[in-house]
């Protein structure tokens, strides 16, 4: 968590937003998206390539300690030492990736990270590679939007995979339960298929047979019953 400034907003593409990290970030991939709180219940959902400016680890905590975003001298000097390069990247995507959303106060630091697509993935490249100097052809560009996308749809099977997966091993935990329910508790290898009354302990009919009338769980005697599943 601390201060970021980011190019966003609806109402210009270059326009700068100054805006506090409302939750912490995951960054697992490359471009990754990042929740700046701009006014208070008010969050921005900015790619982190469009962020180019965050500040320290002591900002932060102060911040924390004070309880809002810190002062517009903390993010002048913040955005001193961002990269040029980034700056001018994000100008390039701006319009078509910023998402707000009002949450309540107290929401604010639960609230689940957005997925970046592959369609934002192609734009934050490209758009860092023209801000460097390197613009993309058509060809590379559609190349990368097909590896993107495949990478997006090998995500979303291997995510419905492990579903599948965690549904079987579930479904496997309740059969051998139920199995287990209708199993002998004298030899543990046959299943149960014979009852003793009035006590109801169930057993299979080789064991029943060899405890004389007596159950071998509550020690009383009773009479055999044929049960069917």
């Amino acid at each position: 968590k601390g201060e970021a400034e980011g190019s966003g907003g609806t109402r210009s593409v270059e326009e700068m937003l100054y805006a506090c990290v409302a939750a912490d970030c995951d960054p697992r991939e490359a471009v990754y998206m990042v929740p700046l709180e701009h006014a208070p219940g008010e969050v921005v959902q900015l790619l982190s390539t469009q962020v180019y400016s965050f500040g320290s680890h002591a900002d932060g905590a102060a911040t924390e300690r004070g309880g809002g975003c810190s002062s517009p001298e903390t993010a002048a000097g913040a955005a001193g030492n961002a990269a040029c390069p980034l700056v001018g990247a994000a100008a390039g995507t701006s319009q078509q990736s910023v998402m707000t959303q009002q949450l309540p106060q107290q929401q604010q630091q639960q609230q689940p990270q957005s997925v970046v697509g592959p369609e934002q993935l192609v734009d934050a490249v490209t758009a860092l590679l023209s801000a460097a100097g390197l613009p993309v052809a058509l060809e590379e560009e559609q190349l990368l939007q097909a590896a993107a996308r495949l990478r997006h749809e090998l995500s979303n099977t291997a995510m419905q995979l492990e579903e599948l997966q965690s549904s079987t091993r579930s479904q496997l935990a309740e059969a051998e339960a139920a199995r287990s329910a209708w199993q002998c508790k004298v030899c543990f290898s046959s299943e149960v298929d014979c009852c003793f009354t009035p006590c109801g302990h169930l057993f299979c009919s080789r064991c029943a047979a060899s405890l004389g009338g007596q159950c071998a769980s509550c020690r009383r005697r009773g009479n055999l019953i044929r049960v069917y599943r």
